[in-house]
């Protein structure tokens, strides 16, 4: 069968009721009943599967795999706006640098046309190969040749700008919670339990409290995002902004920890499939216990930063 997204006829895809898909162009996500039958009335359009494919891409952040629904695709058609070139060619060296590390830092990888424009949110195939061009210009890539793509590697330059991009404009005692907005269960969550628990591991949590337009990642909570140290996630309901905000504190290379209602969780009702993470459940009776967890996980990922004991 073909990606549900993209069309890519290479995906693999597995599941009953609710698909599991793996492109090379979107990644791996999920996606839901409700949304397969109704995703042929919603992409009518090259442009609009590119876009939805970039961004389905950045909500993966490396580590999770999204779920899709109607309301999700809903959210994300309301505010189409593809990334500036600056940004894309960053998106470039970011996941360049990215694979680079987990196998060979010297070494190259091998990118091109489709899935080079999902992953850095090009609308077409000449703007994804200006972006690479301008990158080697400007002395941040090398490349060889290949027969139908091109391999790359980062140069000195390109390590540099990768240091800058991962490091972004971080303030090592602050943290980022995504949570979506008018729900008060979860704002007194925030206010009365999560802040006062990740205080008491030396890290300010702070909350952008004024909601976006539907769908619309404010650039206010990309820059807050960037000068956390990491990003505690609330992902109990379907919530776009939060699943994209998670995935791009962990394409960042920050840490993300993942808190989510426990009947949700156990039903797979949540925004992520985190089941292959760890996840901080929670209900309304054990709040305690919850906030227990999540400081020791938070220490334990960053013991040499984090205050290892209460008081």
């Amino acid at each position: 069968m073909a990606c549900y997204l993209c069309l890519d006829e290479k995906a693999t895809i597995k599941g009953d009721l609710r698909k599991t898909v793996h492109c090379r162009n979107c990644g791996d996500y999920e996606i839901g009943r409700d949304l397969i039958e109704d995703i042929p009335s919603k992409l009518r359009t090259d442009h609009v599967r590119r876009y939805l494919s970039y961004k389905v891409r950045q909500m993966q952040g490396g580590a999770t795999r999204p779920i899709l629904y109607t309301d999700t695709i809903n959210a994300l058609l309301e505010n189409i706006s593809y990334p500036r070139p600056r940004e894309q060619a960053d998106n470039l060296v970011r996941w360049l640098g990215n694979q680079l590390a987990q196998v060979d830092p010297a070494g190259w990888q091998e990118i091109g046309w489709p899935e080079g424009g999902s992953l850095i949110g090009a609308l077409t195939k000449d703007g994804f190969y200006r972006i690479r061009d301008q990158l080697i210009h400007k002395d941040k890539l090398v490349e060889i040749e290949q027969v139908e793509k091109r391999k790359i590697s980062l140069t000195f330059a390109g390590w540099e700008r990768y240091e800058e991009i991962m490091r972004g404009y971080t303030e090592e005692r602050l943290a980022f919670m995504a949570m979506p907005f008018d729900v008060p269960e979860l704002e007194d969550m925030f206010k009365n339990w999560l802040k006062p628990a990740v205080d008491k591991t030396g890290f300010e949590l702070r909350a952008v409290n004024e909601k976006p337009k539907a769908g619309l990642i404010d650039d206010r909570i990309l820059v807050e995002i960037r000068r956390s140290r990491f990003l505690v996630a609330e992902v109990s309901d379907k919530n776009w902004n939060v699943s994209w905000e998670a995935g791009f504190a962990a394409g960042l290379g920050k840490p993300v920890f993942y808190l989510c209602e426990k009947s949700k969780f156990e039903s797979g009702k949540g925004m992520f499939d985190t089941s292959h993470q760890h996840t901080v459940l929670w209900t309304a009776n054990n709040f305690a216990a919850a906030m227990e967890e999540l400081k020791a996980a938070i220490r334990n990922t960053l013991p040499t930063e984090a205050k290892m004991a209460d008081g």
